[in-house]
């Protein structure tokens, strides 16, 4: 039996009947997966074929105003309780030194949350988020959540009950407000952008039953992009069905599996499926095949391509071979046509002469007569 020959319902698709109330940690014999959380859930309207939503009507912008109003409120009560006892703080402890430094600390602290939080939504609503403004936010609460509580420490006992109490009563407010602003941000994408695809949260009751294995679960969502929780439930399972028939073959030892065979274990906690695993080595092996095979197809192109060069060169060194002869063949006959009217005018006036010197002695020997 081959790697791939492993049984196919442990990852075999079947429709969705609904997510599972309850997953907890691993099971302990496994032996297919069941039929009930096999797809990843449609959560876009549009895919469910639902008709699209359209602008608010008057109730519900009627409803809007009055929580942000109401939000407002709590802001500006936050910003109330904490102002005093902020400066205060500032003033003694943290050792601004007047009175009026603090409440300006206190009023930047204040202000500087205010701003980003005001920017984050705007953001938001321009259909434009910048995601790492909510830390920096964050950060400035749980300051001001800390400088509060510690405003209310005793400075000349021991910490009792009360005191506790009295701390966490000082973060209440801020932690509210900014889930609160936390709220509204979402509510904004999801008014700005439809169509956009939200991530699932993990159910809690699955935090509370398998609390070892759901940030592993949470972690793998997280790092490589699996939006769906019915969809890594699926491939979990897939992965403990695929372990346990390993551990069927080989009698318990994994040990005994091959490199290929474990591949779905050691590839899991980096976002491969089951079958994603198994096919790695034919694929990084087809791979390499074309990368074999371009190579070899480069080197051809280079090889032709050098043979098309020197074809080229040895046309262009007979092309001007036969121009040099051309022109030696037009030197020596433009040169054979001057000797041989050279040697004509020679002729002539060696002829001239005869000529002459025979009349004269004509006239010689008639004068003689």
């Amino acid at each position: 039996m081959t790697i791939t020959e492993w049984p196919q319902t442990a990852a075999g698709h079947s429709p969705v009947s609904g997510t599972p109330a309850t997953v907890s940690a691993t099971p302990g014999t496994v032996s297919e997966t069941a039929d009930f959380v096999s797809e990843t859930q449609k959560r876009n309207p549009d895919e469910t074929g639902a008709a699209p939503r359209g602008p608010l009507t008057g109730a519900q912008k009627l409803a809007v105003g009055g929580i942000v109003a109401f939000a407002l409120i709590l802001a500006g009560i936050g910003l109330y309780l904490s102002f005093a006892h902020v400066a205060s703080f500032a003033h003694k402890e943290l050792r601004f030194g007047s009175l009026d430094k603090g409440r300006l600390f206190a009023v930047g602290v204040d202000v500087g949350i205010m701003v980003m939080i005001a920017v984050d939504l705007l953001l938001a609503w321009l259909k434009r988020p910048i995601t790492w403004v909510r830390y920096p936010v964050w950060l400035l609460t749980s300051a001001t959540v800390v400088l509060n509580a510690a405003s209310a420490a005793p400075k000349d006992r021991q910490w009792e009950l009360l005191d506790y109490v009295a701390a966490f009563a000082h973060g209440v407010v801020p932690v509210l407000f900014i889930m609160i602003v936390e709220v509204g941000r979402d509510a904004i994408d999801r008014i700005v952008r439809p169509d956009q695809k939200g991530r699932d949260s993990i159910p809690l009751i699955r935090w509370v039953l398998a609390p070892v294995a759901t940030p592993r679960i949470y972690r793998r969502m997280r790092l490589w992009g699996v939006a769906s929780y019915p969809e890594m439930v699926r491939r979990e399972q897939d992965l403990r069905a695929y372990e346990q028939w390993l551990k069927r073959k080989y009698n318990g030892d994994l040990s005994k599996a091959t490199d290929d065979e474990r591949l779905p274990m050691k590839m899991a906690p980096y976002g491969y499926t089951v079958r994603e695993a198994l096919a790695m080595p034919e694929q990084q092996e087809a791979e390499a095949e074309e990368r074999a095979e371009e190579t070899e197809r480069r080197r051809l192109d280079a090889a032709t391509r050098q043979e098309l060069a020197q074809k080229r060169a040895e046309a262009e060194r007979l092309e001007a071979d036969g121009e040099l002869e051309s022109v030696r063949a037009r030197v020596e006959s433009e040169t054979g046509q001057a000797r041989a009217y050279a040697k004509a005018r020679v002729s002539a006036a060696e002829k001239a002469a005869e000529r002459d010197e025979a009349a004269l002695e004509t006239a010689v020997q008639a004068e003689a007569r």
